[in-house]
């Protein structure tokens, strides 16, 4: 038998777009030299042909450059890698590494040469800068045997630290040789690696996509147009994954590190996170030091559940950059899905005092704010973060706001003008225009699958189902998720809420089956979502069948996994999904004390309410019937006010969920 359908809404979710790893340029520079910006080094140049010399070509480069690496001071780019032409290098590819390097932005290009000179060796050091300025003169040393080359390199090693005025930092680096050789494609790659360090990830994407079609064997373009992907969170992943598959096919071209960081990054896109994880032990322990690689260690750390791991992880790589938008912002995520606002937000704040302008820390901390129901802190981060400039993520944060202060006009214009159909439908529901938002979503849906994403047409679907069991359709519901569930099959969503609906309908056979399949991707998978989600659907099942207690024990047990995840370009919230589950599991075990506690919980989300508002009404509707019961019933109308307040105009225009909340609260309290 079908219960209320406010009581038993499965759709509780609040997409909260709080942390895009969208991000901006930030090199810095030396205030003491006139040499300054990023150091690029294109390594050292074999040009006697000689075997002796091709064993120490790129040992050379390493010596020399493992140090600049770790070297505490501005003036050296921390991604700067030794470079190696496969085969014979011309002069040419000097030209094409200046090239590059001036496109780029990068302030200085290191050139190393090793070469006969009658009886000895020659090594040769030159610092050039880019911005046109007169170079320094270059260094020199010369040896008798290569056996003294160790020790000409730490002498040319020392003579940069003092024209760069750097410090040396203690131990030593190992640095990857890169191969390909064409070296347009060099050129193309060096330039990807500057851009990516100045967080211009798509600009990065375009040089990265160039040095691979023109050296189809250069294993770290492939693997780098994935990353930058990736990290420019495009639509879709299916390109990215492609390219990893490429550059894995192609790990042998590449040295021991990268070849690790490819089978690392594969293993984890692909959800082998045991093995992910032990590659990125691996290089954390040898190769260490690396702010990517302690990003990557920390999301495959939290896909196991290892919040601790994930925790310091992203910690480290926010130590080795303090700057870095993606470390941040991922640190930031790991606070939140520990329940930790506070901190998240403070960590948001700490970024903003070393990147005050970057709009992806702004979003989240003028986001967090809003959650935190402090609105003039918001809308003083928005004010400070659009003066002078447009920024479509910070004006949908704006939106956020208005709607938040009332301004539903307001907000649903602004919406409207930044194309957000999303929003708009979220404003629709807020309202209670529920066949309103309906519409939308079904014109988004159609416009995601025809222009081929399907995983953004399946979130919309997923979407449309939930209010529409919500709104007393359950039938079409299961329609809409039948629908979705092939679109786009590791999305674990659209099965666990199919096993939930058939659980609120009685169908549990139904339910078994859809929960025997997210054991089974969870299985595959090994992360916490899966499991959360198995959680959730083994709960509503419990309670589906009488089994209350053990259905409180599951959706308990649910709640602790709960936090946000990335979805669609924006984060996810499964926190008022779970809260609101466990709620109805006290009430049905009778214990209306912890009812009451979740369900107080749900309205103190100042900003869940913004995109699904019915779970935050929906509380309000079960606080002023629990404090009816009770006979208190000046709380009782207070929480009946704000479900009218927003929902008493839509009434009676065929909208199941809106009459019936207000219906049970008319039953509640008949004398108001």
């Amino acid at each position: 038998m079908r219960r209320n359908l406010l009581q038993a809404s499965s759709g509780s979710v609040v997409l909260a777009v709080l942390l895009i790893l969208a991000v901006v340029s930030g090199c810095a520079s030396s205030e003491t030299k006139p040499l300054h910006g990023p150091l690029m080094v294109a390594g050292f140049e074999n040009a006697t042909g000689q075997e002796g010399f091709a064993f120490w070509d790129p040992w050379l480069s390493d010596m020399m450059i493992r140090d600049l690496w770790q070297a505490d001071a501005p003036v050296v780019w921390p991604l700067v890698r030794s470079l190696r032409v496969r085969g014979s290098a011309a002069d040419s590819s000097r030209e094409a590494v200046l090239a590059a390097g001036r496109d780029a932005g990068a302030g200085l290009i290191l050139f190393g040469q090793v070469e006969g000179d009658g009886d000895a060796l020659l090594l040769t050091a030159e610092l050039i800068p880019t911005d046109g300025s007169t170079p320094p003169d270059p260094f020199r040393e010369r040896v008798s045997s290569p056996e003294q080359l160790p020790e000409a390199v730490d002498r040319l090693r020392d003579a940069l630290w003092s024209t760069l005025a750097v410090t040396p930092a203690p131990g030593h680096r190992a640095v990857t040789d890169l191969t390909t050789a064409n070296l347009e494609a060099y050129g193309a790659f060096v330039a990807g690696e500057v851009l990516l360090y100045q967080q211009r990830d798509l600009a990065a994407l375009e040089q990265f996509q160039r040095a691979a079609d023109l050296d189809l064997e250069f294993a770290q373009a492939h693997y780098r147009r994935s990353t930058a992907r990736f990290s420019a969170l495009l639509a879709g992943d299916g390109p990215a994954r492609s390219w990893l598959t490429l550059a894995w096919a192609k790990r042998e071209n590449a040295g021991e590190r990268d070849r690790l960081a490819i089978e690392a990054l594969r293993a984890m896109v692909f959800g082998e996170l045991q093995n992910a994880k032990g590659f990125y032990a691996e290089l954390g322990s040898r190769f260490p030091g690396d702010r990517e690689l302690a990003y990557y260690q920390g999301l495959t750390a939290g896909r196991l559940a290892d919040a601790r791991g994930a925790e310091a992880a992203f910690a480290s790589a926010v130590q080795i950059d303090p700057r870095w938008t993606p470390g941040l912002l991922a640190l930031a995520h790991t606070r939140l899905m520990a329940g930790d606002r506070e901190e998240a937000l403070a960590v948001a704040r700490r970024g903003l005092d070393v990147n005050p302008a970057d709009p992806s820390l702004l979003e989240v901390a003028a986001k967090l704010e809003l959650y935190m129901g402090d609105l003039d802190a918001a809308g003083a981060l928005l004010e400070g973060g659009l003066k002078g400039r447009s920024d479509t993520r910070l004006e949908l944060v704006q939106g956020d706001l208005l709607l938040l202060q009332g301004d539903l006009e307001g907000a649903m214009s602004l919406y409207a003008r930044l194309g957000s159909p999303l929003s708009m439908a979220a404003t629709d529901i807020y309202r209670g225009r529920i066949n309103a938002a309906l519409s939308r979503l079904s014109d988004l849906t159609d416009l995601q699958l025809a222009g081929g994403n399907n995983g953004l047409g399946a979130i919309s679907i997923w979407f449309t189902a939930m209010i529409l069991e919500a709104n007393g359709n359950p039938d079409l519901a299961f329609q809409q998720l039948i629908k979705a569930i092939p679109l786009a099959p590791d999305f674990p969503d659209t099965m666990a809420t199919l096993g939930v609906l058939a659980a609120h309908e009685g169908e549990t056979t139904r339910a078994a089956q859809a929960l025997a399949s997210v054991r089974a991707w969870g299985e595959k998978k090994e992360d916490r979502l899966w499991l959360r989600q198995a959680l959730l659907v083994e709960g509503e099942l419990a309670l589906a069948e009488g089994d209350h207690a053990r259905g409180v024990e599951l959706l308990t047990q649910g709640k602790e996994l709960a936090g946000l995840r990335l979805l669609g370009g924006g984060l996810i919230s499964d926190i008022p999904l779970m809260t609101e589950a466990l709620a109805r599991a006290y009430l049905l075990q009778g214990d209306l004390d912890a009812a009451s506690r979740e369900f107080t919980a749900i309205t103190e989300m100042h900003g869940d309410r913004l995109v699904w508002p019915w779970i935050w009404l929906s509380a309000h509707v079960h606080l002023g019937e629990l404090a009816a019961r009770e006979g208190r019933m000046e709380e009782a109308e207070s929480w009946a006010a704000a479900v009218r307040g927003y929902w008493q105009e839509a009434a009676g225009q065929n909208q199941p969920l809106v009459d019936r909340a207000l219906e049970r609260l008319r039953i509640a309290l008949p004398a108001s």
